[in-house]
């Protein structure tokens, strides 16, 4: 019978520990990815089994087939033979339990367990999702050890985390955090401890899994309208008969942005100074024939450089989410608390293009780069999920339409037409004369929806005046900015 399932949420606590503690949980943390590695070893090891079985590969033929579907015969022999390579997560822990045991002074059963559960899940997407193989971790990247119960392994009482007989460490928690006391009284379902850098050295948390309902935190007042928003990669365009917005995502982490590169730059150097012989001539690296291996040395003057980057990486990631959470506090307050945003790809934007493009003056291949480093740096897809949950927090709701019926970049309400533009083209000109901001006019035009899938054009030309009186006072306030010094992304186009 399985456990009932209920809502849950997290509180995270900032562990008070010695020089004793974190040694300690570092070399848990250690085992944890030792232990990760031999199960993910033992799991590409099965799948490649069941993937090569005659049997398993008949029936995956057959499926590829377009429009077939799995027999109740097909999916029994599928499910005996995943039975009989051990493709099940209670084998995965079966499996580890084993060497667990070795590590019982450090790590205890729960937690292997859940070490095995999560290398499941990368199975599992292998077995039934999009997943390609289930992929090995550094030490960098484990940043986690969890139990499964709070009554033993890791678990949390009266102010301290405890962790097996010897281990008892206090956490802080902030008098004059209402919100925190208050979760703290529901019951807690299991802990997780969370390593995260922290200038030279690691610093770890507490994560208490809660059961129930997150606490209300005092509702803000927001203004009751509907909104339009016109995400881009690095950009952001919202309006509404309330107001209208276009500026930059996270414009604040733009200097860390430029400190990061001259690390970077500062990395390299360093490099190439310890292994001179790992370059040719020209500066670039060596092309190794078959047999040989690179070998690289670093100092630790390197060491000290990347220490530094990984901090800034830290702080903008802080930063940013920071700058987010400010954002949508602001729209839902200034233009509304229902939204609606066209569906975007992000993960599409920042694949590399597959057309082959060159220079017409020089000749040379362009790069084949898209969006990807935009993305990295303003995080457009985690600002859309905040703004969603703080406005369903908040009685509304955002709302993913879909962009091909639509058209609102080709749209034009004043003569009901719809016409292409290349996307450098940041000005758009209506039928009647009128010069409108891109981004801003689509933004508009999915404020002024009927459905989700039809613009209303009746609506467009009663709400069009405002909408242009506001359009205007912006952008003459950014181009004022500018002539000020600000600096702005060329697609705004101010």
């Amino acid at each position: 019978m399985k456990r009932a399932k209920t809502t849950s949420y997290i509180a995270e606590l900032l562990l008070v520990t010695t020089r004793e503690d974190e040694l300690f949980l570092n070399h848990c943390r250690y085992l944890g990815l030792k232990a990760d590695e031999c199960m993910v070893k033992e799991a590409n090891r099965r799948l490649n089994k069941y993937f090569r079985d005659p049997e398993v590969k008949a029936i995956r033929k057959k499926h590829r087939k377009k429009g077939h579907k799995l027999s109740k015969d097909d999916k029994a022999i599928l499910d005996a033979k995943r039975k009989e390579y051990g493709l099940s997560e209670y084998a995965f822990q079966d499996y580890l339990k084993v060497y667990g045991r070795q590590l019982s002074n450090y790590l205890d059963a729960n937690t292997v367990q859940k070490i095995a559960t999560q290398v499941w899940r990368g199975a599992s997407s292998v077995l039934f999702g999009k997943g390609k193989a289930v992929r090995f971790k550094d030490y960098d990247h484990f940043l986690s050890l969890e139990g499964k119960s709070n009554t033993t392994g890791i678990r949390y009482k009266d102010g301290y985390l405890i962790w097996g007989k010897n281990l008892k460490i206090p956490v802080r928690v902030p008098a004059n955090d209402k919100w925190l006391h208050r979760a703290m009284q529901d019951r807690v379902k299991y802990c997780r401890i969370v390593a995260r850098w922290h200038h030279t050295h690691w610093r770890y948390h507490l994560q208490l899994i809660l059961e129930g309902v997150p606490p209300a935190k005092p509702k803000r007042k927001v203004v009751d309208a509907v909104a339009g928003i016109d995400i881009g990669p690095s950009t952001v365009a919202a309006a509404s008969q309330c107001g209208v917005l276009l500026q930059e995502l996270g414009a604040e982490v733009n200097s860390i942005e430029a400190e990061i590169a001259r690390l970077d730059r500062k990395m390299d150097r360093q490099r190439r100074a310890s292994n001179p012989d790992n370059y040719d001539p020209s500066g670039r690296i060596k092309r190794l024939k078959k047999g040989e291996r690179r070998v690289w040395h670093y100092s630790n003057g390197y060491y000290k450089t990347r220490a530094k980057r990984r901090t800034l990486y830290a702080k903008r990631r802080g930063l940013l989410k920071q700058s987010h959470c400010m954002l949508a506090n602001y729209m839902l307050e200034h233009l509304g608390n229902f939204f609606f945003v066209e569906k975007m790809s992000m993960a599409g934007l920042a694949k590399r293009s597959k057309k082959n493009k060159s220079n017409k003056k020089t000749g040379r291949p362009r790069s084949k780069k898209r969006f990807g480093k935009s993305l990295q740096n303003h995080a457009p897809s985690q600002f859309i999920e905040i703004l969603a949950r703080k406005a369903k927090a908040n009685g509304g709701d955002l709302i993913r339409v879909d962009p091909t019926p639509l058209k609102a970049s080709q749209y034009d309400h004043t003569n009901d037409t719809c016409k292409k533009a290349s996307l450098n083209q940041r000005t758009k000109v209506l039928s009647n004369g009128d010069e409108v901001q891109r981004d801003l006019y689509s933004a508009f035009l999915l404020s002024c929806l009927e459905a989700l899938d039809a613009i209303c054009r009746s609506k467009c030309i009663a709400n069009y005046s405002k909408f242009k009186r506001m359009h205007d006072a912006l952008i003459q306030e950014l181009r004022r900015q500018k002539k000020a010094g600000a600096e702005f992304p060329r697609c705004m186009g101010i």
